[in-house]
């Protein structure tokens, strides 16, 4: 990445730039918008005069010799003094070019710094920050300061360009990347040689993106971009590594957040992300190349022994082994197992009073089941962990062959003939609370109604309430596929 040392004070007027368009073209343009270019009358008839430049504003014919007027300022009379810029009249804007560049606007506060607008700018005339821009006399970031004075005198991006030959976008990216210079200057942390690496043709290219970072960022790549002397390519990629870094927080272990291991990181995702074996082992090159800290080595090195592996297992012809990782949500490992303790329409009091329980622990739930001895064999049934699932003392699964035979389902459900409960038909699961107080008038509890079934009763229904075994937490369907295919109208 090092290369020859530039001069570190190459002045920005060394560069080329467009060439202005001549001014007579430019006179033209404006001044046809004022009602032409042959004096007040403007309309070019009577005595031909010689040619010589009309500046827009201007009243009659100028005495005393060429001079350059500028846009919206009134010529002084014959043998007067020229007016002041207060009394000057308003600068016209040049017409918007279709498809061209909005108009040039600062970024606001760019000159809210004070320390900026010294003596040395408020002295300068219009004029002359004209001049030095068409001349670029100055470093790219001196000539910056010009532009938001001219803005305020009325002088846009447009007529800068028309004016100087310094486009739109040039104008752009000398004003935001002087707000990125101004921030390194002021923050002490440069010298003066360090900062001068930017006064070089194409230095603002060199910090345009670095406006993306914050202050703290922007120094240390700043100090990074001198010492590797970095050109404009490899200081955007720099950037853009930094925010990547800041951007993946969790995943970028071992790499530090230093300008260095911020590209080795950069170079390690795309070793990850890139397919073709020969360009992985590139920019695992690259990333160790530059990679500063020792995690960062050992995370390119381990890598790189990893593709190395998998190219040797290609070469042999062993197929690529792959292992399936999955990071789990919290409501995957979240459920309660539940004993079954029979079908609703045929259950037994003595199975569900003798029902287990089973507890969950650990980080994935892990339950194991009870020893004691039972006369009657459980199935169990994996509930989600709700919060009325997960408080309930001793909860206990009851089977529902259809649940659009249920008084209650239906009640609750809105249905009232056969045909609106072909929506609420299929298998069910009734999970209740078997170790709780039966007081609730609220709430559905299983008991056995006055012929002797059991049913989901509400507590003044309960013909005997020393029937009830247990208070019903809620009524669990399955998804609405399988209940489709278990049942059809045929069944009701």
């Amino acid at each position: 990445m090092n290369r020859t040392t530039m001069a570190p004070r190459a002045l920005v007027s060394q560069r080329t730039v467009r060439q202005p368009r001549p001014w007579r073209n430019s006179v033209v343009q404006v001044s046809g918008l004022l009602g032409g270019p042959m004096g007040p009358s403007g309309n070019g008839g009577g005595v031909q005069r010689p040619q010589k430049l009309v500046i827009p504003g201007e009243q009659g014919p100028r005495q005393g010799g060429p001079k350059l007027v500028l846009p919206g300022k009134r010529g002084p009379p014959s043998g007067g003094n020229p007016p002041s810029p207060s009394n000057a009249g308003p600068i016209p804007q040049a017409p918007a070019q279709p498809g061209g560049y909005s108009n040039f606007r600062p970024p606001p506060g760019f000159m809210d710094d004070g320390g900026e607008a010294d003596g040395a700018l408020e002295s300068l005339s219009t004029q002359e920050m004209l001049d030095r821009l068409q001349q670029t006399r100055g470093y790219w970031h001196e000539l910056a300061t010009y532009l938001p004075k001219l803005q305020r005198e009325g002088i846009d991006g447009s007529i800068v360009e028309e004016m100087s030959g310094v486009d739109r976008r040039t104008q752009n990216m000398w004003v935001n990347s002087s707000i990125v210079y101004k921030s390194l200057k002021k923050s002490g942390e440069m010298s003066e040689q360090s900062l001068a690496y930017f006064d070089q043709e194409g230095g603002e290219r060199l910090l345009h993106e670095l406006r993306f970072l914050s202050v703290e960022q922007r120094v240390a790549a700043a100090i990074y971009i001198v010492e590797q002397q970095m050109d404009d390519r490899e200081s955007t990629l720099l950037a853009k590594s930094v925010k990547e870094h800041e951007r993946r927080k969790g995943e970028n272990e071992g790499f530090t957040g230093s300008p260095a291991d911020c590209m080795a990181y950069k170079h390690y995702r795309d070793a990850l992300e890139n397919k073709r074996g020969d360009q992985v082992a590139e920019y695992i090159k690259r990333g160790l190349a530059v990679a500063e800290s020792n995690g960062a080595r050992e995370a390119l090195e381990e890598l790189a022994a990893s593709v190395e592996l998998e190219v040797e297992n290609k070469a042999s012809g062993i197929d690529e082994v792959k292992l399936i990782s999955v990071r789990l949500l919290k409501e995957e490992t979240g459920y309660k197992p539940i004993p079954v303790v029979g079908n609703l329409a045929t259950l037994d009091p003595a199975v569900v009073a003798g029902a287990p329980k089973a507890a969950t622990q650990g980080v994935f739930s892990k339950f194991a089941l009870p020893t004691e001895a039972s006369s009657h064999s459980y199935d169990w049934v994996p509930i989600p962990s709700w919060s009325a699932t997960a408080t309930a003392s001793r909860p206990v699964a009851i089977e529902v062959t259809n649940c659009a035979k249920l008084h209650a389902m239906r009640v609750t459900s809105g249905v009232s003939n056969d045909r609106d409960a072909i929506k609420i038909q299929g298998e069910g699961l009734v999970v209740a609370d078997i170790d709780t107080v039966f007081d609730d008038a609220t709430s559905y509890y299983v008991a056995q109604d006055a012929e002797g079934s059991f049913d989901l009763l509400t507590l003044d229904a309960v013909p005997n309430p020393s029937t009830i075994v247990g208070k019903v937490i809620l009524l669990c369907r399955p998804p609405a596929r399988q209940t489709a295919e278990s049942f059809d109208a045929n069944d009701m």
